[in-house]
Protein backbone atom coordinates (compact mmCIF):
# COMPACT_ATOMS: atom_id res chain seq x y z
CA UNK A 1 0.00 0.00 0.00
CA UNK A 2 2.81 2.40 0.89
CA UNK A 3 4.58 1.58 -2.37
CA UNK A 4 1.37 2.25 -4.31
CA UNK A 5 0.96 5.61 -2.59
CA UNK A 6 4.59 6.42 -3.37
CA UNK A 7 4.05 5.73 -7.06
CA UNK A 8 0.91 7.84 -7.10
CA UNK A 9 2.76 10.66 -5.39
CA UNK A 10 5.61 10.50 -7.90
CA UNK A 11 3.08 10.85 -10.73
CA UNK A 12 1.84 14.15 -9.33
CA UNK A 13 3.25 17.40 -10.71
CA UNK A 14 5.23 19.68 -8.43
CA UNK A 15 2.29 22.11 -8.19
CA UNK A 16 -0.08 19.35 -7.03
CA UNK A 17 2.46 18.14 -4.51
CA UNK A 18 2.83 21.63 -3.10
CA UNK A 19 -0.97 21.97 -2.95
CA UNK A 20 -1.19 18.72 -0.99
CA UNK A 21 1.58 19.92 1.25
CA UNK A 22 -0.24 23.18 2.02
CA UNK A 23 -3.43 21.29 2.90
CA UNK A 24 -1.57 19.48 5.73
CA UNK A 25 0.84 22.23 6.67
CA UNK A 26 1.09 24.44 9.69
CA UNK A 27 2.17 28.07 9.70
CA UNK A 28 5.84 27.18 9.38
CA UNK A 29 5.10 24.77 6.61
CA UNK A 30 3.16 27.54 4.85
CA UNK A 31 6.42 29.50 4.74
CA UNK A 32 8.05 26.47 3.16
CA UNK A 33 5.26 26.36 0.60
CA UNK A 34 5.89 29.97 -0.42
CA UNK A 35 9.62 29.35 -0.65
CA UNK A 36 9.27 26.10 -2.58
CA UNK A 37 6.87 27.71 -5.05
CA UNK A 38 9.45 30.35 -5.95
CA UNK A 39 12.34 27.91 -6.18
CA UNK A 40 10.30 25.30 -8.03
CA UNK A 41 9.18 27.89 -10.56
CA UNK A 42 12.80 28.82 -11.15
CA UNK A 43 13.73 25.16 -11.54
CA UNK A 44 10.94 24.69 -14.07
CA UNK A 45 12.15 27.76 -15.98
CA UNK A 46 15.64 26.28 -16.16
CA UNK A 47 14.29 22.92 -17.30
CA UNK A 48 11.99 24.53 -19.88
CA UNK A 49 14.91 26.58 -21.17
CA UNK A 50 16.99 23.43 -21.61
CA UNK A 51 14.15 21.49 -23.23
CA UNK A 52 12.74 24.20 -25.54
CA UNK A 53 15.85 26.20 -26.43
CA UNK A 54 19.09 24.47 -25.53
CA UNK A 55 18.42 21.03 -27.00
CA UNK A 56 17.31 22.33 -30.44
CA UNK A 57 20.31 24.68 -30.47
CA UNK A 58 22.70 21.81 -29.67
CA UNK A 59 21.19 19.85 -32.56
CA UNK A 60 21.68 22.83 -34.89
CA UNK A 61 25.31 23.17 -33.80
CA UNK A 62 25.97 19.48 -34.57
CA UNK A 63 24.36 19.97 -37.98
CA UNK A 64 26.55 23.02 -38.71
CA UNK A 65 29.66 21.03 -37.76
CA UNK A 66 28.72 18.17 -40.08
CA UNK A 67 27.67 20.49 -42.95
CA UNK A 68 30.97 22.34 -42.72
CA UNK A 69 32.90 19.07 -43.10
CA UNK A 70 30.85 18.26 -46.22
CA UNK A 71 31.42 21.79 -47.58
CA UNK A 72 35.17 21.55 -46.97
CA UNK A 73 35.36 18.26 -48.89
CA UNK A 74 33.29 19.73 -51.75
CA UNK A 75 35.58 22.77 -52.05
CA UNK A 76 38.60 20.42 -51.96
CA UNK A 77 37.08 18.41 -54.81
CA UNK A 78 36.40 21.56 -56.84
CA UNK A 79 39.97 22.82 -56.32
CA UNK A 80 41.83 19.55 -56.83
CA UNK A 81 39.70 18.22 -59.74
CA UNK A 82 38.87 21.64 -61.26
CA UNK A 83 35.25 20.48 -61.09
CA UNK A 84 32.80 23.25 -61.96
CA UNK A 85 29.81 21.18 -60.82
CA UNK A 86 31.46 20.62 -57.44
CA UNK A 87 32.08 24.37 -57.21
CA UNK A 88 28.38 25.02 -57.79
CA UNK A 89 27.43 22.50 -55.11
CA UNK A 90 29.94 24.08 -52.72
CA UNK A 91 28.48 27.52 -53.25
CA UNK A 92 24.96 26.29 -52.57
CA UNK A 93 26.08 24.47 -49.43
CA UNK A 94 28.03 27.51 -48.25
CA UNK A 95 25.03 29.79 -48.78
CA UNK A 96 22.81 27.51 -46.70
CA UNK A 97 25.45 27.18 -44.00
CA UNK A 98 26.06 30.95 -43.90
CA UNK A 99 22.31 31.55 -43.55
CA UNK A 100 22.15 29.04 -40.69
CA UNK A 101 25.11 30.65 -38.91
CA UNK A 102 23.51 34.08 -39.22
CA UNK A 103 20.27 32.67 -37.80
CA UNK A 104 22.18 31.17 -34.88
CA UNK A 105 24.03 34.46 -34.34
CA UNK A 106 20.67 36.28 -34.28
CA UNK A 107 19.59 34.02 -31.41
CA UNK A 108 23.01 33.83 -29.76
CA UNK A 109 25.25 36.90 -30.34
CA UNK A 110 28.25 34.87 -29.21
CA UNK A 111 28.13 33.05 -32.58
CA UNK A 112 28.75 36.28 -34.52
CA UNK A 113 32.53 35.77 -34.50
CA UNK A 114 32.13 32.26 -35.93
CA UNK A 115 29.74 33.56 -38.61
CA UNK A 116 32.23 36.27 -39.57
CA UNK A 117 35.08 33.75 -39.73
CA UNK A 118 32.97 31.49 -41.95
CA UNK A 119 32.26 34.36 -44.34
CA UNK A 120 36.02 34.95 -44.64
CA UNK A 121 36.64 31.24 -45.21
CA UNK A 122 33.88 31.08 -47.83
CA UNK A 123 35.35 34.07 -49.67
CA UNK A 124 38.88 32.63 -49.77
CA UNK A 125 37.79 29.09 -50.66
CA UNK A 126 35.36 30.28 -53.35
CA UNK A 127 37.99 32.58 -54.88
CA UNK A 128 40.58 29.78 -55.00
CA UNK A 129 38.09 27.20 -56.33
CA UNK A 130 36.82 29.58 -59.04
CA UNK A 131 40.39 30.34 -60.11
CA UNK A 132 41.26 26.64 -60.14
CA UNK A 133 38.21 25.76 -62.25
CA UNK A 134 38.99 28.62 -64.64
CA UNK A 135 42.64 27.52 -64.77
CA UNK A 136 43.90 31.00 -63.88
CA UNK A 137 45.72 30.16 -60.65
CA UNK A 138 49.48 29.91 -60.92
CA UNK A 139 51.32 26.96 -59.39
CA UNK A 140 53.47 29.14 -57.15
CA UNK A 141 50.35 30.86 -55.79
CA UNK A 142 48.33 27.67 -55.41
CA UNK A 143 50.07 26.47 -52.25
CA UNK A 144 49.98 29.90 -50.59
CA UNK A 145 46.27 30.21 -51.45
CA UNK A 146 45.58 26.76 -50.02
CA UNK A 147 47.45 27.74 -46.85
CA UNK A 148 45.30 30.86 -46.58
CA UNK A 149 42.12 28.82 -46.99
CA UNK A 150 43.27 26.35 -44.34
CA UNK A 151 44.12 29.19 -41.98
CA UNK A 152 40.62 30.63 -42.46
CA UNK A 153 39.19 27.15 -41.90
CA UNK A 154 41.15 26.78 -38.64
CA UNK A 155 40.01 30.22 -37.52
CA UNK A 156 36.38 29.35 -38.14
CA UNK A 157 36.63 25.97 -36.43
CA UNK A 158 38.37 27.54 -33.41
CA UNK A 159 35.77 30.24 -33.04
CA UNK A 160 32.89 27.87 -33.65
CA UNK A 161 34.29 25.38 -31.11
CA UNK A 162 34.77 28.17 -28.59
CA UNK A 163 31.16 29.29 -29.03
CA UNK A 164 29.82 25.74 -28.88
CA UNK A 165 31.79 24.92 -25.74
CA UNK A 166 30.67 28.16 -24.12
CA UNK A 167 27.06 27.45 -25.01
CA UNK A 168 27.24 23.88 -23.71
CA UNK A 169 28.76 25.29 -20.53
CA UNK A 170 25.77 27.60 -20.17
CA UNK A 171 23.39 24.70 -20.72
CA UNK A 172 25.21 22.69 -18.10
CA UNK A 173 24.98 25.69 -15.79
CA UNK A 174 21.21 25.81 -16.26
CA UNK A 175 20.91 22.14 -15.39
CA UNK A 176 23.23 22.51 -12.40
CA UNK A 177 21.30 25.56 -11.23
CA UNK A 178 18.08 23.56 -11.41
CA UNK A 179 19.86 20.84 -9.45
CA UNK A 180 21.02 23.36 -6.85
CA UNK A 181 17.48 24.70 -6.58
CA UNK A 182 16.35 21.20 -5.72
CA UNK A 183 18.97 21.02 -3.01
CA UNK A 184 17.87 24.43 -1.66
CA UNK A 185 14.34 23.12 -1.47
CA UNK A 186 15.50 20.16 0.60
CA UNK A 187 17.45 22.39 3.01
CA UNK A 188 14.53 24.78 3.35
CA UNK A 189 12.15 21.90 3.93
CA UNK A 190 14.18 20.52 6.83
CA UNK A 191 14.77 24.03 8.25
CA UNK A 192 11.21 25.39 8.07
CA UNK A 193 9.49 22.05 8.60
CA UNK A 194 11.35 21.29 11.81
CA UNK A 195 8.34 22.26 13.93
CA UNK A 196 5.72 20.84 11.58
CA UNK A 197 3.82 17.66 12.05
CA UNK A 198 5.58 14.38 11.24
CA UNK A 199 3.39 13.73 8.24
CA UNK A 200 4.03 17.24 6.90
CA UNK A 201 7.78 16.77 7.30
CA UNK A 202 7.54 13.45 5.50
CA UNK A 203 5.65 15.03 2.59
CA UNK A 204 8.21 17.82 2.30
CA UNK A 205 11.10 15.38 2.23
CA UNK A 206 9.25 13.28 -0.34
CA UNK A 207 8.85 16.26 -2.67
CA UNK A 208 12.51 17.15 -2.52
CA UNK A 209 13.59 13.56 -2.97
CA UNK A 210 11.39 13.10 -6.04
CA UNK A 211 12.48 16.34 -7.72
CA UNK A 212 16.14 15.70 -6.93
CA UNK A 213 16.03 12.19 -8.33
CA UNK A 214 14.51 13.41 -11.59
CA UNK A 215 17.06 16.20 -11.95
CA UNK A 216 20.00 13.95 -11.12
CA UNK A 217 18.79 11.42 -13.63
CA UNK A 218 18.46 14.19 -16.24
CA UNK A 219 22.00 15.41 -15.50
CA UNK A 220 23.38 11.85 -15.71
CA UNK A 221 21.61 11.13 -18.98
CA UNK A 222 22.61 14.48 -20.50
CA UNK A 223 26.23 13.85 -19.50
CA UNK A 224 26.20 10.38 -21.05
CA UNK A 225 24.73 11.72 -24.30
CA UNK A 226 27.27 14.56 -24.35
CA UNK A 227 30.06 11.97 -24.08
CA UNK A 228 28.70 10.07 -27.10
CA UNK A 229 26.72 7.27 -25.41
CA UNK A 230 23.63 7.16 -27.66
CA UNK A 231 22.34 3.93 -26.08
CA UNK A 232 22.04 5.22 -22.50
CA UNK A 233 18.84 4.05 -20.84
CA UNK A 234 16.35 6.88 -20.22
CA UNK A 235 13.39 6.31 -17.92
CA UNK A 236 10.21 7.91 -19.34
CA UNK A 237 7.73 6.54 -16.80
CA UNK A 238 7.61 9.72 -14.73
CA UNK A 239 4.75 12.11 -15.45
CA UNK A 240 6.11 15.22 -13.73
CA UNK A 241 8.26 18.00 -15.18
CA UNK A 242 11.43 15.99 -14.70
CA UNK A 243 9.78 13.16 -16.60
CA UNK A 244 8.93 15.59 -19.42
CA UNK A 245 12.56 16.70 -19.51
CA UNK A 246 13.74 13.08 -19.62
CA UNK A 247 11.27 12.36 -22.43
CA UNK A 248 12.61 15.37 -24.37
CA UNK A 249 16.19 14.20 -23.81
CA UNK A 250 15.24 10.71 -24.98
CA UNK A 251 13.66 12.11 -28.15
CA UNK A 252 16.81 14.12 -28.77
CA UNK A 253 18.96 11.01 -28.19
CA UNK A 254 16.95 8.96 -30.66
CA UNK A 255 16.98 11.75 -33.25
CA UNK A 256 20.75 12.19 -32.96
CA UNK A 257 21.31 8.43 -33.07
CA UNK A 258 19.16 8.08 -36.17
CA UNK A 259 20.91 11.05 -37.80
CA UNK A 260 24.29 9.49 -37.05
CA UNK A 261 23.14 6.16 -38.50
CA UNK A 262 21.80 7.96 -41.60
CA UNK A 263 25.12 9.75 -42.00
CA UNK A 264 26.94 6.43 -41.81
CA UNK A 265 24.61 4.91 -44.41
CA UNK A 266 25.17 7.86 -46.74
CA UNK A 267 28.91 7.58 -46.27
CA UNK A 268 28.84 3.84 -47.00
CA UNK A 269 26.73 4.41 -50.12
CA UNK A 270 29.10 7.11 -51.32
CA UNK A 271 32.10 4.80 -50.81
CA UNK A 272 30.38 2.05 -52.80
CA UNK A 273 29.63 4.45 -55.65
CA UNK A 274 33.27 5.53 -55.64
CA UNK A 275 34.39 1.89 -55.84
CA UNK A 276 31.99 1.31 -58.72
CA UNK A 277 33.30 4.39 -60.51
CA UNK A 278 36.88 3.18 -60.04
CA UNK A 279 36.14 -0.19 -61.60
CA UNK A 280 34.58 1.48 -64.69
CA UNK A 281 37.52 3.76 -65.45
CA UNK A 282 39.83 3.25 -68.39
CA UNK A 283 39.49 2.21 -72.02
CA UNK A 284 37.41 -0.91 -71.30
CA UNK A 285 35.50 -3.03 -73.75
CA UNK A 286 31.80 -3.65 -73.01
CA UNK A 287 32.63 -7.17 -71.81
CA UNK A 288 35.42 -5.98 -69.52
CA UNK A 289 33.27 -3.18 -68.18
CA UNK A 290 30.36 -5.55 -67.57
CA UNK A 291 32.59 -8.03 -65.71
CA UNK A 292 34.03 -5.26 -63.53
CA UNK A 293 30.55 -3.99 -62.67
CA UNK A 294 29.29 -7.46 -61.76
CA UNK A 295 32.37 -8.25 -59.69
CA UNK A 296 32.05 -4.97 -57.78
CA UNK A 297 28.31 -5.33 -57.11
CA UNK A 298 28.72 -8.97 -56.15
CA UNK A 299 31.25 -8.06 -53.46
CA UNK A 300 29.29 -5.08 -52.12
CA UNK A 301 25.73 -6.41 -52.22
CA UNK A 302 26.38 -10.06 -51.47
CA UNK A 303 25.04 -11.05 -54.90
CA UNK A 304 26.91 -14.24 -55.81
CA UNK A 305 25.20 -14.58 -59.21
CA UNK A 306 24.58 -11.88 -61.80
CA UNK A 307 24.25 -11.23 -65.53
CA UNK A 308 24.57 -7.93 -67.40
CA UNK A 309 22.75 -7.48 -70.72
CA UNK A 310 23.17 -4.72 -73.29
CA UNK A 311 20.48 -3.70 -75.79
CA UNK A 312 21.55 -4.49 -79.34
CA UNK A 313 21.79 -1.87 -82.09
CA UNK A 314 18.41 -2.83 -83.50
CA UNK A 315 16.80 -2.29 -80.12
CA UNK A 316 14.93 -5.59 -80.16
CA UNK A 317 17.09 -7.93 -78.09
CA UNK A 318 19.21 -7.88 -74.96
CA UNK A 319 22.69 -9.39 -75.43
CA UNK A 320 24.53 -10.89 -72.45
CA UNK A 321 27.93 -9.20 -72.23
CA UNK A 322 29.12 -10.70 -68.92
CA UNK A 323 28.02 -13.05 -66.14
CA UNK A 324 29.21 -13.73 -62.61
CA UNK A 325 29.31 -17.29 -61.24
CA UNK A 326 26.68 -18.55 -63.73
CA UNK A 327 27.18 -20.40 -67.00
CA UNK A 328 23.60 -21.07 -68.10
CA UNK A 329 22.45 -17.50 -68.77
CA UNK A 330 20.71 -17.09 -72.18
CA UNK A 331 22.96 -15.15 -74.57
CA UNK A 332 20.02 -13.16 -75.99
CA UNK A 333 16.62 -12.14 -74.57
CA UNK A 334 13.97 -10.43 -76.66
CA UNK A 335 12.26 -7.35 -75.28
CA UNK A 336 8.99 -8.36 -73.65
CA UNK A 337 10.01 -12.01 -73.40
CA UNK A 338 10.01 -13.35 -69.86
CA UNK A 339 10.27 -11.25 -66.74
CA UNK A 340 13.64 -9.84 -67.80
CA UNK A 341 12.30 -8.77 -71.18
CA UNK A 342 9.16 -7.30 -69.60
CA UNK A 343 11.20 -5.32 -67.09
CA UNK A 344 13.36 -4.04 -69.94
CA UNK A 345 10.34 -3.10 -72.07
CA UNK A 346 8.72 -1.30 -69.13
CA UNK A 347 12.06 0.05 -67.85
CA UNK A 348 10.89 -0.98 -64.41
CA UNK A 349 12.93 -1.92 -61.34
CA UNK A 350 11.65 -5.38 -60.33
CA UNK A 351 12.25 -7.49 -57.21
CA UNK A 352 11.16 -11.13 -57.53
CA UNK A 353 10.16 -12.99 -54.36
CA UNK A 354 8.89 -16.49 -53.65
CA UNK A 355 11.31 -18.12 -56.09
CA UNK A 356 10.66 -21.78 -57.00
CA UNK A 357 12.79 -24.37 -55.22
CA UNK A 358 14.41 -25.47 -58.48
CA UNK A 359 14.88 -21.95 -59.86
CA UNK A 360 18.59 -21.56 -59.10
CA UNK A 361 21.14 -23.26 -56.87
CA UNK A 362 24.35 -21.47 -55.92
CA UNK A 363 27.14 -23.89 -55.09
CA UNK A 364 30.10 -22.98 -52.92
CA UNK A 365 32.31 -26.00 -52.37
CA UNK A 366 30.08 -28.54 -50.63
CA UNK A 367 27.40 -25.94 -49.83
CA UNK A 368 24.30 -25.34 -51.90
CA UNK A 369 22.60 -21.98 -51.37
CA UNK A 370 19.25 -20.64 -52.59
CA UNK A 371 18.83 -16.98 -53.54
CA UNK A 372 16.20 -15.06 -51.57
CA UNK A 373 15.36 -12.54 -54.28
CA UNK A 374 16.11 -11.76 -57.91
CA UNK A 375 16.55 -8.09 -58.80
CA UNK A 376 16.05 -6.79 -62.34
CA UNK A 377 17.53 -3.31 -62.81
CA UNK A 378 17.07 -1.30 -66.05
CA UNK A 379 20.10 0.73 -67.13
CA UNK A 380 18.69 3.97 -68.56
CA UNK A 381 20.30 7.24 -69.60
CA UNK A 382 18.41 10.22 -71.08
CA UNK A 383 15.28 8.07 -71.38
CA UNK A 384 17.25 5.54 -73.46
CA UNK A 385 17.40 1.89 -72.41
CA UNK A 386 21.04 0.79 -72.55
CA UNK A 387 20.81 -2.61 -70.87
CA UNK A 388 19.58 -4.70 -67.95
CA UNK A 389 21.24 -5.94 -64.79
CA UNK A 390 20.04 -9.21 -63.22
CA UNK A 391 21.29 -10.10 -59.72
CA UNK A 392 20.51 -12.98 -57.36
CA UNK A 393 20.62 -11.87 -53.72
CA UNK A 394 21.14 -14.10 -50.69
CA UNK A 395 19.42 -11.46 -48.52
CA UNK A 396 16.41 -9.21 -48.94
CA UNK A 397 16.70 -6.14 -51.18
CA UNK A 398 16.25 -3.47 -48.53
CA UNK A 399 15.80 0.25 -49.06
CA UNK A 400 19.53 0.97 -48.93
CA UNK A 401 20.30 -1.69 -51.58
CA UNK A 402 17.50 -0.46 -53.84
CA UNK A 403 18.66 3.13 -53.56
CA UNK A 404 22.28 2.16 -54.25
CA UNK A 405 21.30 0.27 -57.39
CA UNK A 406 19.07 3.09 -58.62
CA UNK A 407 21.80 5.68 -58.07
CA UNK A 408 24.41 3.59 -59.86
CA UNK A 409 22.37 2.81 -63.00
CA UNK A 410 23.04 6.15 -64.67
CA UNK A 411 26.83 5.93 -64.34
CA UNK A 412 26.81 2.29 -65.51
CA UNK A 413 24.66 3.20 -68.52
CA UNK A 414 26.94 6.12 -69.47
CA UNK A 415 30.04 3.91 -69.21
CA UNK A 416 28.39 1.24 -71.37
CA UNK A 417 27.49 3.81 -74.02
CA UNK A 418 31.10 4.96 -74.11
CA UNK A 419 32.41 1.38 -74.26
CA UNK A 420 29.96 0.48 -77.06
CA UNK A 421 31.16 3.47 -79.02
CA UNK A 422 34.65 1.97 -78.93
CA UNK A 423 33.69 -1.70 -79.47
CA UNK A 424 30.60 -2.64 -81.53
CA UNK A 425 28.15 -4.88 -79.72
CA UNK A 426 28.18 -7.41 -82.54
CA UNK A 427 31.80 -8.25 -81.75
CA UNK A 428 31.00 -8.60 -78.06
CA UNK A 429 28.05 -10.88 -78.81
CA UNK A 430 30.18 -13.09 -81.07
CA UNK A 431 32.72 -13.55 -78.23
CA UNK A 432 30.02 -14.30 -75.66
CA UNK A 433 28.09 -16.71 -77.86
CA UNK A 434 31.30 -18.27 -79.08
Amino acid sequence: MIANLARRFDDLTIRNRVTLLVAAATFFFLLFFLFSTVVSGRSIDHLDRVGSKALPMVTRLHQVDYQFLVLRDTFHEAISDQDEEALGDARQQAARLEHELKAIAADEPGAFAAATAFAAYFHEADTLAAASVAGTVATDRLYSSISTVRAQEDTFRDRFSAFRNAYLGRVNGWVEQAHRDGIYMRVAGFTLGGTALACTLLLGWWIVRSVRRGLEEAVTVAGAIASGDWDVAVSTQRRDEAGQLLAAIDRMRLALKERQAADRRRELRANVLVQLDECMRGQLTPAELSRNVLDCLAGVLGAPVGVLYVLDDAGGELVATASHAVHSAPPRVALGAGLLGQAAALREFMVLDDLPEDYLTIRCGVLALKPVQIVLVPLVHNDRLVGMLELALLGACDTATRRLLQESTKSIAISLIAALARTPLARVAERVEG
